[in-house]
């Protein structure tokens, strides 16, 4: 891996206009400018601060020059296909992209795996591997895709909650008997956690779950809570403050948040006979969508408590009416919906942590590296989606992640 010095050096090097003036440039003995474009693309790269990552994954991106032609045939070259015609016709070519375009022997190297290793002493070789594990063991992790890895993070549990005994009031573990404030309410009702992400919208269609609710004698305190948060959110945001960073660390939708402010305020000034039965459905949905820690002091003790005694004696029954939507929380599963870290707590980090959520991470990190487990955590990086630009990494990640490529 060249320095800094040698780096700049080779940019300016690359960049130079090719002149008689200038000289031929040789690279390894090659006339620059007699070598194949593939070549170059195989070869030779140039990364600077601002990148252009395309739309797709990391891991596409990464492998860009590992992936020059299709490996395998998505269907019978004997058959007439209509994509691959009506492509050819569009003067196009019928490659696939659904089909496997990973080609390590490019690299000198046998396989995936090979190239996945290679790639991550690269990350070890600049002193990103810290920084990228961080980034995500922060994020989630598909157990179905992953289920060695999936279990070998349950197995730490144990490990992780000894070392971190001290730091018990930085963490809400879950705990059957316990109601758990960083949890939404539905997933306190039942003690369980979506298997998909369920928005609002979805679970006010949801006929049998919010009939549940009522039967349980939950509808009246929990749309008395949700008509208090919106309020609240209203009064605090107004129309136009939906672009301040705490409204977009809630995780609601603008146009949903416009649609429940406009459902509250008719509520309040007109009676629940102003809504239909969709509008009161969606404003039902609001505590099941936020956690206490977000609600704060709009979120009644005595509710907590009514909650847990539901849970005690109707927990099993909930859970198994659900579970099409949830799964239990038990120690040796692994909840889909969580972070790998939080996962590996068996729980979730307070939002009023402040310092001690540093802490934290740096306990985990530590017993993820002496299980030897940093690089398939950090591996899950090749399927982290990028919008067009990369717009949705960060900048010095893109930078990381241009110069792997």
């Amino acid at each position: 891996i060249p320095n800094q010095v040698e780096r700049t050096a080779m940019a300016e090097l690359l960049t130079r206009e090719i002149s008689p003036t200038h000289g031929t440039i040789k690279i390894a003995g090659h006339d620059l400018a007699e070598l194949h474009q593939a070549v170059l693309a195989a070869r030779i790269g140039y990364a600077h601060a601002q990148p252009y990552l395309f739309k797709g994954t990391i891991g596409e991106n990464l492998l860009m020059s590992l992936r020059t032609s299709p490996k395998t045939v998505l269907w019978d070259p004997e058959k007439k296909d209509m994509g691959a015609i009506e492509t050819l016709r569009a003067g196009n070519s019928p490659d696939s992209t659904r089909v496997d375009w990973l080609d390590p022997g490019l690299a000198d190297l046998n396989s995936p795996e090979d190239v996945n290793n290679w790639w991550y002493e690269l990350v070890k070789a600049i002193g990103t591997d810290e920084l990228m594990f961080r980034r995500m063991v922060v994020d989630r992790m598909d157990p179905k895709e992953r289920p060695a890895l999936a279990e070998k993070i349950v197995g730490l549990r144990g490990e992780i909650y000894e070392k971190l005994k001290e730091r018990d009031k930085a963490i809400h573990r879950f705990d059957p008997d316990e109601f758990n404030p960083s949890m939404a309410l539905g997933g306190n009702l039942m003690f369980a956690s979506p298997i998909y992400d369920i928005s609002q919208t979805v679970l006010a269609s949801e006929r049998s779950f919010l009939a549940m609710i009522f039967d349980l004698g939950l509808a009246e305190q929990g749309i008395a809570i949700s008509q208090t948060l919106v309020e609240t959110l209203h009064q605090t945001f107004g129309r136009d403050g939906t672009d301040h960073p705490l409204f977009t660390a809630l995780g609601i939708d603008e146009e949903l948040y416009e649609q429940l402010v406009d459902i509250a305020l008719r509520r309040r000034n007109d009676g629940d006979g102003a809504l239909t039965e969709d509008e009161f459905s969606l404003l039902l949905t609001v505590p099941f969508a936020f956690t206490a820690e977000q609600i704060g002091p709009a979120f009644p003790e005595t509710f907590k408590s009514e909650i847990l005694e539901i849970r005690k004696k109707q927990g099993r029954a909930m859970r198994e009416k659900t579970k099409d939507m949830f799964i239990p929380i038990a120690p040796q599963t692994y909840l889909p919906r969580l972070s790998i870290l939080e996962n590996a707590l068996y729980g979730r980090i307070s939002k009023v942590a402040g310092l001690q959520a540093d802490l934290v991470m740096d306990v985990v990190s530590d017993v993820f590296r002496k299980h030897n487990l940093q690089q398939e955590v950090t591996s899950n990086v090749f399927d982290l989606p990028t919008n067009i630009g990369g717009s949705n990494i960060s900048n010095v990640f893109q930078e990381r992640a241009a110069f792997s490529r």
